[in-house]
């Protein structure tokens, strides 16, 4: 008791994650802040939503209301209300923490009646207006999916064909059927899957993945969930769809099956991945972006894959098939598959690219830097360079690109960025790549095969006023931000989220500090670290020590 007492002395249990900005046009539905709440005695979050005054096509572009809001300074102090009447039980609540708060997902009363919850996939529809996510209520790993309408209330959770899926009203967030039990089933024909969901760009239809005997993830479904006006469909009706469901089928017990959305909302990606070897398939989920182009090649069904249209005329499209002791993945930037690979037996990954549309490894070809004096990290990289060759000097571990768009209008800036995360020198690091403004203003042009390499026209690694750290990308939603928010902190500064303006990353006073994590009893101010070396004893290597102490 004792012990647990002084642990939770130095937690702030009542605190809330950064919000996070999500754009959509005024015609298609309302933008939101989205975070999470934790509320004091709580083992769950709630998560919650608020909205914004700016959209993608709103007139109000003024800077400062692309940032988090002002939190209400009230909210983490608990209200008791009894409504004036001393007879009467008083309850006890905490304030909204921004206005017009929405709580669309309350797993701690999902949890009241359950001995084991844990929620997978939270996912939004494009259009805001449903909530689909993903539960274990068991501990072994397999989940339910269950879809939500959020202004209503109304849930529906998906089941097998083999029985009718009945929608109903209630009141209280996490409660399914009538007939559940305190260990959370609802019954033995609800769908069973891994737990991670997409959505189509019509918000009507789920991506899912199912899995074998042996626990692997291997099926890929897609379901129609809502029909045209809106209106959920029964599953009597989706079993005559039943043939056109299936969409991938991974026969290799060596590999599993796991699938995401792009960061920009475009493509629906699937990969299949094992130990030493990987293969990635996309859906276009917008093709009215004119960026599907005809491909008449057989890599479009690999090896050990059987593949279908996913039911409205599209179809996987296979990047590069599976080769031995190659891994890669990718992310799509105006065009072009940006794909982190080991390629070449590389000890790390590099980074290289091809046009989408263009399928197998022969089309990959490095990024690379246009002029050394574009960089300001003091890298090795000289003009034409590979960005990242996957050597030893620089690790690669995730990129994610932002298309800004312009003041007054939803369309994206001619330049585009790619935050790129990695190691160097054995400290993690965050890159902010600026692409070649010409050629992020004309990739969407060029024709598959004749794409020129992508190149790099400012490469900028990020710097901060303490040597000893650990950075990475933090809780970013909307693409065409001018700002990523990347999470910070060291052996002297709690957790933080910091907007780094990506026109200008080098520029420390332009950062924004839009949350530092509160830690009861503790004063930064009384405290510094540093990075050095010592060297080893026999002369040849520089061990790196990061030292703290207090100022005093």
């Amino acid at each position: 008791g004792e012990l647990y007492q002084e642990f939770l002395a130095g937690i702030q249990e009542t605190d809330y994650t950064t919000p996070a900005l999500k754009r959509v046009p005024e015609d298609q539905g309302h933008s939101y802040w989205y975070y999470a709440r934790f509320e004091e005695g709580e083992s769950y979050p709630r998560y919650c939503r608020a909205k914004s005054s700016s959209s993608l096509s709103s007139t109000n572009t003024k800077q400062d209301a692309l940032y988090p809001p002002s939190i209400n300074p009230k909210w983490g102090q608990k209200q008791v209300t009894n409504n004036g009447n001393d007879d009467e039980e008083s309850s006890s609540f905490y304030p909204p923490l921004l206005p017009n708060e929405e709580v669309y997902l309350d797993v701690p009363s999902m949890a009241k009646h359950k001995t084991y919850l844990a929620v997978g996939a939270i996912a939004i529809s494009p259009n805001s207006k449903y909530l689909a996510y993903s539960t274990d209520e068991k501990g072994g790993e397999t989940c339910q999916i269950y879809v939500k309408d959020i202004e209503s209330g109304k849930e529906w959770v998906l089941h097998d064909y083999d029985t009718k899926n009945v929608p109903h009203d209630d009141d209280s967030i996490g409660t399914i059927t009538d007939d559940d039990d305190d260990n959370g089933d609802t019954n033995n024909n609800v769908l069973e899957c891994d737990g991670s969901i997409v959505w189509n760009d019509e918000s009507d239809a789920l991506y899912y993945v199912t899995m074998d005997d042996t626990h692997r993830p291997y099926r890929l479904y897609r379901r129609q969930i809502f029909d045209s006006e809106g209106h959920w469909i029964d599953d009597v009706e989706n079993r005559k769809k039943k043939e056109e469901e299936l969409l991938m089928e991974e026969n290799d017990e060596l590999f599993n099956l796991r699938i995401s959305k792009s960061f920009d909302g475009k493509y629906l990606l699937m990969r299949c991945s094992s130990k030493e070897s990987s293969e990635v398939h996309y859906v276009d989920l917008r093709p009215g972006d004119n960026e599907e182009y005809e491909n008449d090649n057989d890599d479009t069904v690999a090896s050990g894959i059987k593949g279908k249209p996913d039911g409205k005329n599209k179809e996987l499209v296979c990047i590069a098939k599976r080769q031995p002791k190659v891994l890669y993945r990718v992310t799509h930037c105006r065009g072009y598959w940006l794909v982190q690979t080991n390629i070449g037996n590389l000890p790390n990954l590099s980074l290289k690219s091809c046009r989408v549309g263009e399928t197998g490894m022969e089309h990959w070809k490095d990024v690379f830097v246009v002029d050394i004096s574009s960089g300001s990290d003091g890298s090795s990289n000289a003009a034409g360079m590979p960005v990242f060759d996957g050597g030893h000097e620089r690790s690669l571990e995730g990129v994610t690109v932002f298309n800004p768009t312009t003041d007054n209008d939803e369309s994206p800036s001619p330049l585009a960025y790619a935050v790129v995360t990695g190691r160097e020198s054995g400290m993690p690091r965050v890159w902010v790549l600026e692409f070649d403004e010409n050629q992020a203003s004309s990739s969407e042009e060029a024709d598959v095969g004749t794409s020129p390499p992508v190149a790099v026209s400012r490469m900028t690694r990020l710097e901060f006023d303490e040597t000893a750290y650990d950075v990475g990308i933090g809780g970013n939603r909307d693409p065409n931000l001018p700002y990523v928010v990347i999470s910070y902190d060291s052996l002297v500064t709690p957790p933080s989220h910091i907007a780094i303006p990506l026109s200008n990353p080098v520029d420390r006073n332009a950062r924004r500090v839009l949350k530092e994590k509160e830690v009861p009893g503790y004063y930064k101010q009384s405290y510094a670290c540093e990075r050095t070396t010592v060297r080893s004893r026999d002369g040849k290597t520089d061990i790196p020590i990061s030292l703290v102490y207090h100022r005093d």
